[in-house]
């Protein structure tokens, strides 16, 4: 899980989630989607135990998905599974000298469906109720598990993360990021097609690089982007055609206009960046597999704002069902949405 967010069809659809924890020599963080129904659902538990060397930490997380069917036209035909994955990560070592600072970390993780019946006997005959530990662990060897390893820190006043990864199979890293509410369906139907196949595994690199600069300060402007450059290597060769990711980020803080406190943000993340320009006709910049959002907000008094918002939401028809984009009935429509709300500051 990395930077997971359950705001991805808002304000057309709000929900309440929850994120807490606490770190000292041991810690923990627990977080749920959605306390009206809670859907995806995390913890991790962390220790740092050697009191003479406070940097190294290991921590061991747990997620769970256990509905990710549930926006499928029939959740039964996939085997209505569950999603349950596993990670364990270390930070090593930590450097810092006031304007330079780093930590070097490392984790594991494997992800493992189980599912609640058997799916359909026609297209998926070898998806059947139960753990799949195929997923996991096939010919005497692992599979379907990821990698990675890098530095984050601070640089004066740019915070940055780069890091190598290494992944194989149908593995996705960082699967659940904000983008995952969107693509779950996919992963149903990707997970399944494999396992009732028994897809041929690759070998997947890439290299993943996020900077979030405060130019001014964070009150004034600041701007943030990050990119994922994958690649896989096969019986065919290597292959740059995968699933890449792009992030961008733009924050105008109160202070930067004073006069008039006007202030906003954008924020626009999409994968399948190189497939968007080499195949315009087959994917559009603002689809599914897109989280956009932005606002501006005028101060009325200093109580009252009003905020102009504008983001990308799911298709819906008028009874409440999903619009899908493809004949599989696996990725959703996406429609602009905008909305005018008044704020109250406490």
């Amino acid at each position: 899980m990395y930077q997971f967010a359950n705001d991805y069809d808002f304000p057309a659809v709000r929900r309440i989630g929850l994120n807490m924890g606490y770190e000292k020599t041991v810690g923990f963080e627990v977080m749920v989607d959605d306390l009206s129904r809670p859907n995806l659902m995390g913890l991790r538990l962390s220790v740092s135990p050697f009191k003479s060397y406070k940097a190294f930490e290991m921590g061991l997380s747990g997620v769970a998905d256990i509905r990710p069917a549930m926006e499928a036209d029939n959740p039964d035909y996939y085997g209505n599974p569950w999603f349950m994955a596993a990670s364990l990560d270390m930070d090593f070592l930590e450097v810092n000298t006031g304007l330079f600072k780093m930590v070097w970390f490392a984790d594991t993780s494997a992800l493992a469906p189980i599912y609640r019946n058997d799916a359909d006997a026609v297209d998926f005959p070898n998806v059947k109720a139960g753990p799949a530990w195929d997923m996991v662990w096939s010919d005497g060897r692992p599979t379907n598990f990821g990698v990675r390893s890098g530095l984050r820190g601070l640089l004066g006043p740019v915070h940055y993360n780069l890091e190598y990864r290494y992944w194989n199979g149908v593995y996705v890293p960082s699967m659940f990021n904000s983008l995952y509410g969107r693509k779950k369906v996919e992963y149903v139907d990707t997970f399944s097609t494999y396992l009732n196949n028994g897809t041929v595994l690759n070998d997947n690199m890439g290299i993943f690089g996020e900077i979030y600069w405060d130019i001014l300060d964070e009150d004034r402007l600041s701007i943030g982007a990050g990119y994922h450059w994958p690649w896989s290597v096969g019986s065919g060769g290597v292959d740059a055609d995968t699933a890449d990711y792009l992030k961008l980020e733009l924050l105008v803080g109160r202070k930067l206009i004073r006069a008039y406190g006007v202030h906003g943000s954008l924020k626009y993340e999409r994968s399948n960046v190189r497939q968007t320009i080499s195949n315009p006709g087959d994917y559009s910049w603002f689809d599914a597999y897109t989280v956009f959002s932005g606002e501006i907000v005028f101060p009325l008094n200093p109580i009252i704002n009003l905020a102009v918002v504008g983001s990308t939401s799911t298709k819906y028809d008028t009874n409440g069902d999903i619009i899908w984009a493809n004949t599989e009935k696996t990725i959703p429509e996406i429609v602009p949405v905008l909305n005018i709300e008044t704020r109250i500051n406490y």
